[in-house]
């Protein structure tokens, strides 16, 4: 099994196929190449900053790539959302029926057929 989570795995590929190291993804985001390794292997999350500056990077350099920038751009989304191993919701300014909502959403998503999940998703893209 890779150490990379599906992020690291796809950022990884696309470095490779540009013919680049990730300390360049680093030095552009303006942080340590540790904290890429640690991006990549999902032993820190993936901020918001860190996603939309490897976005910014791969468009700088979008004449190397191999596809074009949109589809890259969802790829990159995709592998993003699903590396996520926690996540949050601020519950500062939600009614107690919405904090009720989503505390039972969370303790009963296991629970959920793979049609509910289907539904629940499709609702949530007609949201978005």
């Amino acid at each position: 099994m890779s150490k990379y989570t599906p992020f690291g795995r796809i950022v990884k590929k696309l470095l490779v196929d540009i013919d680049e190291k990730q300390d360049k993804l680093a030095a552009f985001l303006c942080v340590k190449p540790s904290l890429v390794s640690a991006v990549f292997t999902g032993r820190k999350p993936i901020s918001d900053s860190f996603l939309s500056g490897t976005l910014e990077y791969f468009k700088a350099r979008q004449d190397k790539l191999k596809a074009p920038m949109n589809q890259i751009e969802i790829l990159i989304k995709n592998k993003a959302a699903i590396s996520v191993k926690h996540a949050s919701l601020p519950m500062h300014g939600l009614t107690d029926e919405d904090r009720a909502l989503a505390v039972a959403f969370v303790k009963s998503f296991n629970d959920l057929s793979t049609e509910q999940k289907n539904q629940v998703n499709a609702l949530l893209k007609e949201a978005i």
